[in-house]
């Protein structure tokens, strides 16, 4: 299994390189606090004062997102760690520091905005900036009072970050009980280059989702809510136009990255079909639909099998239901045995057989998948010994 090396980064939250780049980070937010408090350098030369704060804010910054980083990957590896969570709370609780710079910065930087051209000729190096500054001079016009902001981000570490904490750790946590798998290691099985695992590990994580969909939609909707009545209480029109400003984008640029992708639709609608073709014909698709339909979701990112490897496998498993599929599966996989080599088929659920057993039709999914699969000769049946299952056995 592939795993992450983080030491190159830092060596350990115990570590003294971590803990002197967290002293460091501190010290570097007391100096821009020194300089944000400065009125006189201000007034006597911005255009110094602020090549000055450039300079150390990036410095700040750059500490502030590998540490950040760093806690946050070891973090996602591990949600239940208490040292993890730790040390990614304290960093948030010292971000709320550089928030309420940025909030300061904003607000010398609009008093002194009739000065920034001198600044530009002054510092030429930094003409890269205009449009940050710029950017930074409209997200001002969006801010609530100081003391309002301030209570915002004290409210965001138990508010939406902690919906936004939740949601995470439901969703890594969620291990599915047959096969004992993280839902993050089913996500993987997506790109399996056996059929039947992409559609055990799609029919999984639905029934992991749903059984978590409660609290799930609690955390979404408490996110939403959050960002919502901010965006408000900040006079943004609508919530795309504080998503752009966010994220430094024009609605030009926006409209012409969706028209692009609506562009280009034909063209996947073609490859998705033809896929769907190719993974029928080579007998490397669970989907037992027409395959003009197009393309199953647990088949998005199914790799096109190579034609010279294709083993051809001339019987198929039949099973009632999905849970009867994963238990053979798991059994197979607990012996050592290569159950995805396999065709394995549920029924979900024993169809009902008529009195009599002449007029009775064969499963829909049966005989579908027989048709797509004309080297079929031999089924083996798991049904119950039960009546149904006796009767749909010798029915099929």
């Amino acid at each position: 299994m592939n795993r992450w090396d983080l030491s190159k980064i830092y060596s350990g939250f115990d570590k003294d390189d971590y803990k002197q780049a967290v002293k460091n980070y501190i010290e570097g937010m007391d100096n821009l606090d020194k300089l944000l408090a400065d009125k006189n350098s201000q007034e006597k030369d911005f255009s110094q004062w602020l090549a000055e704060y450039i300079e150390l804010s990036n410095k700040v910054g750059a500490l502030e997102e590998s540490l950040n980083a760093y806690a946050y990957s070891s973090y996602s590896t591990d949600t239940t760690s208490s040292v993890y969570l730790n040390n990614l709370s304290y960093l948030e609780e010292l971000s709320l520091r550089t928030s309420a710079q940025a909030l300061s910065f904003q607000q010398v930087l609009a008093g002194k905005e009739q000065d920034l051209s001198t600044f530009y000729t002054s510092f030429p190096q930094f003409s890269t900036y205009k449009y940050i500054f710029q950017q930074e001079l409209e997200d001002n016009a969006h801010r609530m009072s100081p003391a309002e902001e301030q209570l915002a981000d004290d409210l965001e570490r138990t508010g939406a970050a902690a919906w936004g904490r939740l949601h995470e750790q439901i969703i890594s946590n969620l291990v599915d009980p047959i096969t004992k798998r993280t839902f993050n290691e089913i996500r993987n099985e997506a790109y399996s280059p056996y059929s039947t695992t992409r559609f055990c590990a799609w029919q999984s994580e639905l029934s992991l989702l749903k059984s978590m969909e409660i609290p799930i939609a609690a955390a979404l909707n408490n996110l939403k809510g959050s960002t919502v009545t901010l965006n408000r209480r900040r006079h943004w029109n609508e919530a795309i136009d504080r998503a752009l400003a966010s994220s430094r984008m024009s609605k030009a640029t926006l409209d012409a990255l969706i028209g692009a992708i609506e562009d280009s639709l034909p063209f996947w609608r073609r490859y998705l079909k033809l896929k769907a073709r190719i993974l029928s014909f080579t007998q490397s698709t669970a989907n037992t639909e027409k395959e003009e339909q197009g393309c199953a979701f647990y088949d998005l990112f199914a790799p096109l099998p190579d034609p010279t490897s294709i083993k051809e496998n001339n019987s198929v498993h039949l099973f009632e239901g999905t849970i009867d599929l994963l238990s053979y599966a798991t059994l197979k996989e607990l012996k050592k045995e290569q159950w995805d080599e396999e065709n394995l088929l549920s029924l979900s659920g024993v169809f009902q057989t008529k009195k009599e057993i002449n007029y009775t039709k064969v499963p829909k999914t049966l005989t579908h998948f027989l048709d797509n699969n004309k080297n079929i000769d031999t089924i083996y049946l798991h049904l119950d010994n039960d009546s149904a299952g006796r009767k749909a056995a010798e029915v099929i």
